[in-house]
C-alpha cells in the first residue's frame, strides 16, 4: 500500500533581506508499483506547486524534486517553498478555469493567519505609452541609413507604443530611502521573464492601509519596457582620433584632429571605428553602449 512520511530532520528555512523566505520539506515515499514514476510518487504526497507552506501562509511551493531510492517503489521527494517566487504562473490567477490563484488562502485562513493582506498575490496591469524613438531598422531588419551607409543626423524619429506595466504589492513596511534607491533603476537580472535591463522603474506610489485592524502598505510600481535594453547607444563619432603614440620614442598617447584631404577640419562629427580611429568607408557604423542606469535586483528590492 502506498504511503508517505515527512522526514523532519530534512526541514529547513532561510530568511534574507528585506523579507524573502525560503523553506524545504522532505518526504519518504513508497508507491504501489515499480512502474510508478516521479509523478506517481509525488501524487502519493499530494503537495502541488502553488500550495501554501503549512507553517508559513505567505510561502508557496515552487519546486518538487523526486529522487529514486534503492528500490523501484521507494522515493525521496524534496519540496521547495518561496515567499517571493519568480514564476508568474505561481502568482497569477488561472485565466482559463475561473478558480482561485494557485496558493491563495481562503478568507477564513487569511484571517486566522492575522496578515491577510500580505498573503495576496500582486495585481498586474499592462498599458501602452506613445513616445518617439530613433528608427534603427526597417521592417526587414535592414539598417535605416543614408545613401553613404551612415545613420541620419539628426536621426529619423518614429512613433512607437512602449508597454507600461504596473504591479501592486502589499508589504508590511515602506521607506522613502528605499524608493529613492529603486527609482529609475533597471533590472539587473531576469524578472518575471523580462531580460536584464529591459525594465526601468519610472514611478512608485505607496499608500498606508488598514484592514481588520491590520496596518500595511500598498505599493504600486510603474515600469517601462524597452526590448533592446535601456542602455544608451550613441553613434561613435567625433572631431579627433586617438593616437596610441610611440612609448619607445617618448611619444605619449594623444589626440589628433581629423582633417580632410585638403587639410580642413570637418564641420560635423566624423564616424569612428570603435577604437578611436576614423571609420573606413564602407564599414558598418559603430554604436557604443553605455549602461547609464543603476542596476538592481527587482526580485530582492520590489518583490
Amino acid at each position: 500500500m502506498a504511503w508517505s512520511e515527512e522526514v523532519f530532520e530534512g526541514r529547513k528555512g532561510t530568511s534574507t533581506f528585506p523579507d524573502k523566505r525560503v523553506y524545504t520539506r522532505v518526504f519518504d515515499v513508497e508507491t504501489d508499483s515499480a512502474s510508478d514514476g516521479p509523478g506517481g510518487a509525488a501524487g502519493v504526497v499530494g503537495i502541488r506547486k502553488g500550495d501554501v507552506h503549512p507553517d508559513e501562509p505567505f510561502a508557496y511551493c515552487v519546486t518538487i524534486d523526486p529522487v529514486q531510492r534503492d528500490s523501484p517503489t521507494l522515493w525521496q521527494i524534496t519540496y521547495g517553498y518561496d515567499s517571493h517566487p519568480d514564476i508568474p504562473e505561481v502568482l497569477q490567477p488561472d485565466t482559463t478555469g475561473g478558480e482561485s490563484p494557485p496558493g491563495a488562502v481562503s478568507p477564513g485562513e487569511a484571517a486566522a493567519a492575522g496578515e491577510a493582506p500580505l498573503s495576496r498575490a500582486p495585481v498586474w496591469k499592462v498599458s501602452f505609452q506613445q513616445t518617439q524613438e530613433p528608427a534603427k531598422y526597417d521592417r526587414n531588419l535592414d539598417p535605416v541609413w543614408n545613401s553613404a551607409k551612415l545613420p541620419f543626423d539628426p536621426p529619423i524619429m518614429v512613433e512607437v507604443s512602449r508597454p507600461i506595466v504596473t504591479v501592486t504589492f502589499n508589504k508590511p513596511t515602506f521607506a522613502i530611502t528605499d524608493a529613492e534607491y529603486v527609482q529609475d533603476a533597471v533590472n539587473s537580472d531576469t524578472w518575471f521573464g523580462m531580460s536584464p535591463r529591459t525594465l526601468r522603474l519610472i514611478g512608485i506610489e505607496a499608500q498606508s492601509q488598514q484592514e481588520n485592524g491590520f496596518a500595511f502598505w500598498q505599493i504600486t510600481y510603474t515600469l517601462a519596457i524597452k526590448r533592446d535594453t535601456w542602455d544608451y547607444r550613441p553613434l561613435d563619432c567625433g572631431f579627433a582620433e586617438w593616437d596610441l603614440g610611440s612609448p619607445g620614442l617618448g611619444i605619449a598617447p594623444h589626440w589628433v584632429k581629423i582633417v580632410d584631404e585638403f587639410g580642413k577640419e570637418p564641420t560635423e562629427p566624423v564616424p569612428l571605428n570603435g577604437e578611436g580611429r576614423k571609420l573606413t568607408p564602407g564599414d558598418d557604423p559603430v554604436f557604443l553602449r553605455f549602461r547609464v542606469y543603476r542596476e538592481i535586483s527587482f526580485k530582492d528590492n520590489l518583490g
